[in-house]
């Protein structure tokens, strides 16, 4: 263990002789402000070298969060992409435990000038979740759910769809949302969040009331309702604004019942599929708001 404090203090040493070092100002985290401060843009590094390195040992050694590189056994289960066709190598991947650990997360990436991705369900197609040589935010562990009424609900951004289903179904209640069960709710609902009830109550961003949010200064912001945020955020902040660690929704109704139906055709080819769509695009345009319907091309025929 002496030896490993050494080694982790001599890398540290060497980044900051390397010129990779900001200032970090550690202190109380404003809540629910109006409007999130600037970017403090990198500055010189203030005290001395030692003073620097106590700094960066204190976010390493912290409870909030860990830290995992390649060399440890618990990277490579961290390091999964929905996508098996691209794969990213993050340099570090940070496992956070709450919003302090984000927070110290995000300063420990400003100090080490590693650029930053978010990961919560990591199913992104193009795996935008990951990156190479930068810090990812492994929101995994952020399972909360809590109900502040009949209809409000607060979850955390590791939830998947499966578990969220869970705990609303059995009180009468859904929030429009995705299918699939392992998508998770913080890059469906930053991404906007298309699912089988969207025609009738909008995107699972619609429903979105605040959010928990830490910003690239590391500053925590809770419950804003901060409507430029919002605005940004509802479809369109995949880790571009910063990180929600918590979101807040509106509920709907669940229905009563759920009926399905299926049509398959088969030995198409591209006259035939195109005929098929236009009669498809006929007929749906013409359907009741409760109802949903998708056509989906499966195989290599086209």
């Amino acid at each position: 263990m002496q030896h490993h404090n050494e080694e982790r203090r001599k890398i540290v040493r060497n980044l900051l002789l390397a010129g990779f070092a900001v200032r970090i100002t550690l202190g109380c985290k404003p809540e629910n402000k109006a409007e999130p401060p600037p970017l403090v843009p990198p500055a010189e590094p203030t005290g001395n070298l030692d003073e620097q390195i106590d700094t960066i040992e204190n976010l390493l050694k912290s409870q909030n969060v860990t830290y995992f590189t390649k060399d440890d056994e618990n990277y490579k289960s961290l390091a999964t992409y929905f996508n098996k066709h691209i794969r990213k190598n993050p340099k570090v991947i940070a496992l956070v435990k709450n919003q302090e650990g984000i927070s110290e997360a995000v300063r420990y990436a400003r100090l080490s000038a590693l650029p930053v991705s978010v990961k919560s369900g990591g199913h992104s197609f193009e795996s935008f979740s990951s990156n190479d040589g930068g810090l990812v935010i492994n929101m995994s562990l952020l399972k909360g759910i809590e109900w502040l009424d009949d209809s409000r609900v607060r979850i955390e951004t590791g939830v998947v769809l499966r578990e969220m289903y869970a705990e609303l179904l059995p009180k009468g209640r859904i929030l429009p949302a995705g299918s699939c069960g392992t998508v998770g709710i913080g890059g469906l609902t930053l991404g906007g969040g298309y699912g089988f009830f969207a025609r009738k109550y909008g995107l699972t961003c619609d429903q979105l009331e605040s959010v928990t949010f830490i910003d690239g200064n590391g500053e925590i912001y809770q419950n804003t309702q901060d409507e430029s945020l919002l605005w940004a955020l509802r479809g369109g902040g995949n880790g571009n604004f910063g990180v929600v660690s918590a979101f807040t929704f509106t509920t709907q109704k669940a229905p009563d019942q759920f009926n399905n139906h299926r049509f398959k055709a088969y030995n198409l080819d591209v006259a035939k599929a195109r005929q098929l769509l236009t009669v498809w695009f006929d007929h749906t345009r013409n359907l009741p708001n409760d109802c949903f319907s998708a056509f989906v091309l499966n195989g290599t025929m086209l």
